[in-house]
């Protein structure tokens, strides 16, 4: 039997933008978010910009928070 009032419910967020560079080139970016739930010791961020490498991981301090 499950206890769901210990279940953690995990949130992910992605959107992607397009916009142009300081060269007036078009510019896509991607972010991806995560909501591991409270108390947000194991959130995530990462962003990669026109399918480059992507940066980011773990938070090191902080709290996401994504509402439906």
């Amino acid at each position: 039997m499950c206890d769901s009032s210990r279940r953690k419910k995990v949130l992910y967020k992605v959107f992607t933008c397009e916009t142009t560079s300081s060269s007036s080139a078009p510019c896509t970016f991607t972010v991806n978010v995560t909501d591991n739930g409270e108390p947000g010791t194991t959130e995530t961020f990462t962003i990669s910009v026109d399918s480059g490498p992507t940066e980011g991981g773990v938070l090191r301090s902080g709290n996401i928070l994504i509402t439906q």
